[in-house]
């Protein structure tokens, strides 16, 4: 995942996620599910990867790299650099993503 392709997607999806929540203000993976389909799968596939969302428990969000992203020696930057930085600045709560 290049930069341009990050500031791109990020200019193309400014919605917030105040929708996101269910009632005990906890992000849900569906909401998550959405922001993935529409933001950061597209870039993955891309490249030959793709991502899935396991869960979201205390504020945090597993997933798992699928395809190129799961042996491509750059993933642990894509992760950290790219679907993290993204998720957190579209649902605030979230305070991790972790790769499993």
């Amino acid at each position: 995942m290049s930069e341009q392709d990050v500031t791109t997607t990020e200019e193309t999806n400014t919605q917030t996620a105040e929708s996101a929540t269910d009632r005990d203000g906890e992000v849900t993976l569906e909401a998550l599910e959405e922001f993935f389909t529409r933001s950061i799968r597209p870039v993955l596939i891309q490249d030959g990867g793709n991502i899935t969302l396991i869960d979201v428990r205390n504020n945090r969000l597993y997933v798992r790299l699928q395809g190129a992203c799961g042996s491509c020696p750059s993933s642990q930057m894509t992760m950290q650099m790219g679907v993290e930085r993204m998720v957190k600045e579209n649902f605030p709560s979230i305070q991790a993503v972790v790769a499993m």
